[in-house]
């Protein structure tokens, strides 16, 4: 026992030195503070809640898909990523603590489970040593990539994709594998939109890709003939399972944003590289704060080991820069960026579009534990895994969710017994100051929820048409 413990050292060190980094600002605020914002963040953590009511079947959260929000609407669900995968590790929480502190554990569960994932890939599937392997972990699970997708933690799930692969992995040996992985695919459209697509473009990519490596192509084609029937049944549960989601996302009424907001949310060029770190606002930006929507970067000198991590590769050089190369020009290039969103399925449902560092985040961390692995000296070992460590170390503080601040937010309005529905009114806000009004429709859909009832407010994520409806006076609740 103790001898196992001894081979995977590594991953304790490297597990624990990440949710310490990733979490300090809540660590300091005595774990007041959580991931994120007092918007999304907080509408994600009401999301999460209605499951555990749903769980409970408490009044009015019987039905999973109507949300007691936007009253009278329905399908209400439907207007946000459905964070099933995310739940499924609240509930348990909750039985344990409050909504808050569930939240606030559930995030960091998601961040462990990301790194023991990429963990496993690197270690069992491709051989890799411990440290090795705990290093690319790290950079997966708890880069400033991921930091800075805090504020949307359904973004965290990706160790659903990377199950998946191991899944897929595995089933050379054992083909039942295959129908697990699918499942794990499923889990991640139905936890975050976003993530199930990004799936299904870098398959497409990459897909396209390979035609042009003849040997590669030869293999795979020779492999779709071998396994047919069981890639036919792949295909069929895949279809099967994502089909309700479709259904309720159809419902809508909504299939793209208009091309300009789209537009407005592309970050420029630079932000791919620099990044929000400690060592990178020390040596050049002056702790100059970036926009949450703007924090794709890996860093100034993470980016250079980055390209001699490429280059020194030995085995799908070509084939990962032409892919890393595609998915940049894709998103740059302006007319291969609107083919995408005019053509690719549900391509122009993907608003922020920055966030396909999403796609090349497990390609990066394993390039990176490739350049640990194939150094024989340590110094040099140690000395990359510094850097890369020092580059990820945030500056800039994206925990900001207060649990103070939203139980405060909640406990100053009284609302009638008499009523079983209730509005916020924020008629006398300037519609410009759009941040205020988000954060006051999240205030009234937790209101409703602990006084497990309706509100006509809401924060769907998605365009929609809001539902005229009449209160009496009693039930419109003026802000304070």
């Amino acid at each position: 026992m103790l001898k196992n413990l001894t081979d995977h050292k590594y991953y304790f060190i490297f597990v624990v030195l990440g949710i310490l980094i990733f979490s300090w600002h809540s660590i300091r605020s005595g774990f007041d503070l959580m991931p994120g914002d007092n918007i999304d963040s907080r509408y994600i953590n009401y999301i999460l809640e209605h499951f555990w009511l749903w769980v409970n079947q408490t009044a009015p959260h019987q039905q999973l898909w109507n949300m007691p929000c936007l009253y009278p609407a329905k399908n209400t669900l439907a207007f946000s990523d459905v964070l099933f995968g995310i739940g499924i590790f609240y509930v348990p929480l909750r039985l344990l603590f409050n909504p808050y502190n569930a939240f606030l554990l559930t995030s960091l569960l998601l961040c462990i489970l990301n790194f023991s994932s990429f963990y496993f890939l690197l270690k069992n599937c491709f051989k890799f040593k411990d440290l090795s392997s705990a290093a690319g972990a790290f950079f997966f699970a708890f880069s400033i990539i991921r930091y800075g997708q805090i504020v949307h933690i359904q973004l965290l799930s990706q160790f659903y994709t990377i199950l998946a692969l191991i899944c897929f992995i595995y089933s050379k040996k054992y083909k039942i594998l295959s129908f697990a992985g699918c499942i794990f695919i499923v889990l991640q459209f139905y936890t975050s939109f976003y993530m199930g697509w990004f799936i299904a473009f870098s398959i497409f990519i990459l897909s396209f890709i390979l035609i042009f490596f003849k040997d590669i192509s030869k293999q795979i084609f020779n492999y779709i003939n071998e396994n047919k029937l069981y890639l036919f049944f792949n295909l069929l549960l895949l279809i099967l399972l994502l089909l309700p989601l479709a259904i309720h996302y159809l419902a809508t009424g909504v299939t793209k944003y208009p091309y300009d907001v789209v537009l407005q949310l592309t970050p420029t060029l630079k932000n791919y590289f620099i990044n929000q770190s400690l060592l990178d606002n020390i040596l050049f930006f002056k702790f100059r704060n970036l926009n949450v929507d703007d924090i794709y970067g890996i860093g100034i000198f993470a980016t250079f080991l980055l390209c001699y991590g490429i280059y020194s590769l030995k085995n799908y050089k070509k084939i990962i820069l032409i892919f890393i190369i595609s998915i940049f020009a894709i998103i740059n290039i302006s007319f291969l960026h609107k083919i995408v969103y005019d053509y690719f399925p549900a391509g122009g449902t993907i608003r922020a579009v920055g966030r396909f560092v999403n796609i090349l985040c497990p390609i990066f961390a394993y390039i990176f534990a490739s350049i640990i692995e194939n150094f024989n000296k340590n110094i040099l070992k140690l000395l990359v895994i510094f850097v890369l460590i020092i580059e990820q170390i945030p500056a800039q503080n994206l925990f900001l969710y207060s649990k103070k601040d939203a139980i405060k937010d909640i406990q100053k309005y009284t609302i009638p017994d008499t009523c079983s529905v209730i509005f916020l009114n924020y008629s006398n806000i300037p519609a410009e100051n759009y941040l205020l009004l988000n954060k006051i429709e999240v205030d009234a859909m937790w209101l409703a929820l602990t006084h497990k009832i309706y509100t006509v407010n809401g924060y769907p994520t998605i365009p929609m048409n809001r539902i005229p409806v009449k209160l009496s006076s009693e039930c419109i609740i003026e802000l304070k």
